[in-house]
């Protein structure tokens, strides 16, 4: 059975098929076949995987070392097709024992000796060489891939399992044109490779000089910034007016926590985005405590959500604040697109894109109604439930598409200050927004001190 990433419960314990139905063909296939592999191929499978990434390390691709421990390395499942094309037909014996005196032959025929008959084995990937990409690869078959059988430089000696070692002979290809005029559709040799998209694949022949390929970083750079991570922690501590977790600072992404709870006796889902790092003296305002099982969550800041006063500045006074404004930029390069929704609860799966705004325990729960937020063709309202108490929902009228880089402001009037604190954290939870996995974004607000 499927289990998809905490937060969205659309697909759990679904079908693998049902899932994937939608999926590119090709990574829909790879995924039903592993669903449905023996225990051992699949391990196989596995270790394989986390045994070649080791031995790939691209020098001309900076890496967050940090973030790579965390989350691991990326894996592109591409197509690819091997063709040892000939540069014209292939040379003919010219000599004069062709030219037999048997009445039965052709005594005009072309003959290249069987040359184009030839299979010239294809090395593929390198092991010794880091800037090599390739994890491994599967051969197709009658009129698909063999999903049974994976060759990869990490299988197990025996490879009884089906994840096998490729062999000098494992890869031919036969040279074209022949005598025949073969087309490059009959003599392409077909592979699905599995990769790391930062690192070029080399093929090795022996006959030519070893050639590499690689995929250009504009096709791939955009997906992999956009990926997020969900790590399963508990149990953990929190305390009553602070969630405090020991969590490394990773430059450019946000930390938020994922549970699901039971409201009104059915099993919702929850995200707190107020997760903030253990400070020095934590301990002491985490009475009375509760013991929290979920999961942790980092997302890029692909949309970000600050608030400004009136000098477009951070910072906040104690009290009553108008003339605020918030500020949603897309910090990526491709669009992202606002669908608009009906206006419901967090934790009921939207229809369309919605984000909400938390204004935590800084500002009163009784005068978080108060606040007036407006844009022209936005609509937005103030939901009070038992998961998050009050808050606000927006979502636009129409389409909205944001282009990458681009930003629009929303006014924030009648926000209602009462802290003693220094700095507060204001956090928007967003869904459903086109080019964009669902996220949080944590903004830090100053205080004016008196």
């Amino acid at each position: 059975m499927w289990q998809s990433a905490p937060g969205d419960g659309h697909t759990i314990d679904e079908d693998v098929q049902s899932v994937m139905q939608d999926q590119q063909p090709q990574l829909r296939d790879l995924v039903i076949s592993l669903s449905a592999a023996a225990p051992q191929y699949f391990n196989d499978f596995m270790v394989a995987i986390d045994s070649v990434n080791g031995f790939v390390e691209p020098q001309d691709v900076s890496t967050n070392n940090d973030l790579a421990v965390l989350i691991g390395r990326p894996i592109a499942i591409v197509q690819t097709a091997l063709t040892l094309e000939l540069k014209g037909t292939p040379q003919y014996n010219q000599s004069w024992s062709v030219l037999g005196l048997d009445a039965d032959k052709n005594p005009l025929a072309e003959t290249d000796n069987d040359f184009s008959k030839v299979d010239f084995p294809v090395v593929l990937g390198d092991l010794q060489d880091l800037n090599d990409g390739l994890i491994g690869y599967f051969k197709f078959g009658q009129g698909n891939y063999d999903w049974a059988n994976f060759y990869t430089m990490g299988a197990p000696a025996d490879g009884g399992n089906g994840v096998k070692l490729p062999g000098q002979n494992t890869l031919t290809v036969k040279p074209y044109p022949d005598v025949g005029g073969t087309s490059a559709a009959g003599a392409t040799n077909r592979q699905l490779l599995l990769i790391d998209p930062r690192a070029a694949v080399h093929a090795t022949t022996g006959i030519l000089p070893t050639t590499g390929i690689s995929i250009p970083s504009d096709m791939y750079a955009a997906t992999l910034s956009s990926l997020e991570m969900t790590f399963l922690t508990s149990p953990v501590l929190s305390g009553s007016s602070a969630f405090n977790l020991p969590l490394p600072n990773e430059a450019g992404y946000q930390w938020s926590w994922i549970q699901e709870r039971m409201v009104d006796s059915s099993a919702r889902w929850e995200i707190r985005g107020d997760v903030t790092n253990s400070q020095p003296d934590s301990l002491w305002s985490y009475t009375p405590q509760t013991l929290l099982e979920g999961w942790l969550r980092i997302n890029p800041d692909l949309l970000s959500f600050e608030i400004f006063n009136a000098d477009h500045k951070a910072i906040l006074k104690q009290g009553l604040n108008d003339k605020l404004t918030l500020t949603i930029s897309n910090r990526q390069g491709r669009p992202v697109t606002f669908s608009p929704a009906q206006l419901v609860a967090e934790g009921t799966p939207p229809a369309g894109s919605i984000f909400y705004l938390h204004f935590g325990s800084a500002v009163p729960q009784a005068a978080v109604a108060g606040i007036v937020l407006a844009a022209a063709g936005w609509q937005f309202s103030c939901i009070t439930d038992k998961q998050y108490g009050s808050y606000w929902a927006a979502s636009p009228l129409q389409d909205v598409v944001l282009a990458g880089g681009a930003n629009f402001s929303i006014s924030v009037d009648h926000l209602q200050i009462a802290t003693d604190k220094q700095q507060i954290m204001v956090y928007a939870d967003y869904y459903q927004i086109g080019n964009v996995n669902d996220g949080v974004y944590q903004d830090v607000l100053g205080i004016a001190q008196q």
